[in-house]
């Protein structure tokens, strides 16, 4: 004797997207306003410790507070990804952008050391070469942090 089952629902994953479903929206997509490109320029420049010397305690992002725990979420139970957009790079130089990103990601979380006894590594554009500072790669940044 055979028993009929239903079909079973598909399951909803917020991290199950394709491409071309992400780009159809830009959820995951935030642009910073001047005065978050301000605040961030403000906490770079107060932070005096050394990027790669594990004494990088957390900045207080006042305005990114909300972007940064949205963040925090979408990697854990959305889709897993986040990108801001309009970070001012030129105006915050290499250690500044290392300074902002690493107030950023310690909203998230802690960094975690990875191969090689890298915390923070730069991706630079054009180039391949490795430059060597402290602890850490370098690489050239955009102006967009993605986690």
């Amino acid at each position: 004797m055979s028993t009929f089952m239903p079909p079973l629902p598909v399951a909803k994953d917020p991290a199950g997207w394709t491409p071309g479903e992400i780009l159809q929206s830009e959820d995951w997509l935030h642009r910073l306003s001047e005065e978050e490109s301000d605040e961030l320029i403000s906490v770079a420049a107060a932070d005096g410790s050394e990027i790669g010397d594990g004494s990088m305690e957390p900045s207080r992002l006042r305005l990114l507070e909300p972007q940064i725990e949205r963040i925090a979420s979408d990697l854990g139970s959305g889709p897993g990804l986040r990108v801001i957009r309009g970070v001012p790079v030129e105006r915050l130089g290499e250690q500044g952008a290392a300074k902002a990103f690493m107030a950023i990601g310690r909203g998230i979380g802690e960094p975690m050391e990875q191969p090689g006894g890298v915390t923070l590594a730069h991706v630079r554009s054009g180039s391949r070469r490795q430059e060597s500072c402290r602890s850490m790669a370098i690489w050239r940044m955009s102006s967009d942090f993605s986690a």
